[in-house]
Order: structure tokens, then C-alpha cells, then sequence
């Protein structure tokens, strides 16, 4: 999605990573298995959800949550053990909650 798109609810992806740049996401945005990048302005209303795989599927690098001048008003929350997940926040991202079981790089 890009500039000035209003998502009045929530955001889900399985298998493909997410790129969303000046988008409001009046919800969630959930995702099993892909890169997440926020950028230009993203408003996420709730949380950012890396839900549990419940396989055997593992990656060979770690999953990324990029918050690039972005802000998530809610929690970000990576629900799966096995998946090692970064969140970077860049030129003034945010995260108004907690961010949970993730590993945290500023710029």
C-alpha cells in the first residue's frame, strides 16, 4: 500500500512480506512469515502480530519489522519462539507499547 491509503481495519499476510509507505492501519497488522517495512509517515492504530508458525519451518535469518518514521501506537509481539525477529527503528520510528520477544536496533 501507499501514500494516504486508510486500511479501516486489519492488515494480514502469511507467507509474503508486507511494505506499506504513509498508510493508516486503523487495526492489527499480523504476519506469519515475511519482512514487515513501515515507512513515510505509517499511523499503525493497534498492534504489529508475528503470529506462531506451528511448524517445523524454520528461517535462515532473522524476520525484520522495519519502522522507518513510522509510529505503532500499540505493542509489537512476536508470538513464534523459533523465528528470531529484529525491529529497527529509523529516523524517529516508533513503538507507543512494549515490544516483545524481539530484539531492538535504533538508529
Amino acid at each position: 500500500c501507499f501514500d494516504g491509503v486508510v486500511v479501516d481495519g486489519n492488515v494480514q499476510s502469511v507467507n509474503g512480506g508486507m511494505h506499506l509507505e504513509g498508510v493508516t492501519v486503523k487495526g492489527d497488522i499480523t504476519n506469519y512469515n515475511g519482512d514487515i517495512t513501515l515507512e513515510k509517515g505509517c499511523t499503525v492504530f493497534d498492534d504489529v502480530i508475528i503470529k506462531d508458525k506451528k511448524g517445523n519451518d524454520h528461517r535462515n535469518k532473522p524476520l525484520e519489522i522495519i519502522i522507518d518514521d513510522s509510529v505503532v501506537n500499540g505493542n509489537v509481539i512476536n508470538r513464534d519462539d523459533k523465528t528470531e525477529v529484529v525491529v529497527y527503528l529509523l529516523n524517529g520510528g516508533k513503538v507507543k507499547g512494549k515490544i516483545r520477544n524481539a530484539k531492538v536496533e535504533r538508529d
